[in-house]
């Protein structure tokens, strides 16, 4: 059964984006005349998920007024309000009684064709906790087996022959990963960086690397 609801992290600050983002969050900077989050919910629309939970933290307001509640795209939008502080693995935490036993997990920087129906194969092939979309990348953060199952996972990338990057696009089983939390010290208070070291420690991660024929 495919996933039905998408959760996207939209609370970070952007600074990176500076000054494009000293006014707006991250999510609403304007490619073409439009809202890059609007690309962002149009293309998992295109897949045929129209649930979204937006998890936002920084000009979060802003984001509410653009969206609302979605009809007008055909969407069914839901928030979680949190304080700029959050990090991503409390945004997650908090939004935990509006998820789906199952769904998809992505993040407002990045913006990659994938398949829904060949990650969700992947997915229940290696029945996983969670399955990341990865891009191949110098200096990365992770290697995969051939199988492939997370065979390492440097969030500072410092190990050498690390050479892909988790991009979002994830397939997220809800109980097993809040399970994790309480392996991992502060929490909630936690980067979902934490969750994804556990997971690759407890062999529960996986990993579909995208190309041009995903």
């Amino acid at each position: 059964m495919m996933p039905t609801q998408v959760i996207i992290l939209c609370g970070g600050l952007g600074t990176r984006l500076h000054p494009l983002t000293k006014d707006l969050p991250k999510p609403m900077v304007p490619i073409l005349g439009k809202p890059f989050l609007e690309y962002l919910l149009g293309q998992i629309s295109d897949q045929g998920i129209k649930r979204f939970v937006l998890c936002v933290g920084y000009l979060g307001d802003l984001i509410y007024e653009y969206f609302g509640n979605g009809k007008k795209w055909g969407w069914e939008i839901e928030y979680c309000f949190g304080p700029i502080e959050w990090d991503t693995g409390r945004r997650l935490w908090e939004a935990r009684e509006k998820l789906d036993a199952q769904f998809l997990l992505l993040y407002t920087d990045n913006f990659a064709q994938f398949n829904l129906k060949k990650l969700m194969t992947a997915h229940q092939e290696k029945k996983s906790t969670v399955t990341l979309s990865l891009a191949e990348k110098d200096n990365g953060n992770i290697s995969i087996t051939l199988n492939g199952e997370i065979k390492k996972y440097d969030r500072n990338r410092i190990e050498e022959g690390l050479n892909l990057v988790e991009i979002g696009y994830m397939i997220v089983e809800r109980e097993a990963v809040f399970s994790t939390y309480q392996d991992i010290p502060n929490t909630p208070d936690i980067s979902f960086s934490d969750i994804l070291e556990v997971l690759v420690e407890k062999q529960q991660i996986s990993g579909v690397v995208l190309n041009d024929d995903y």
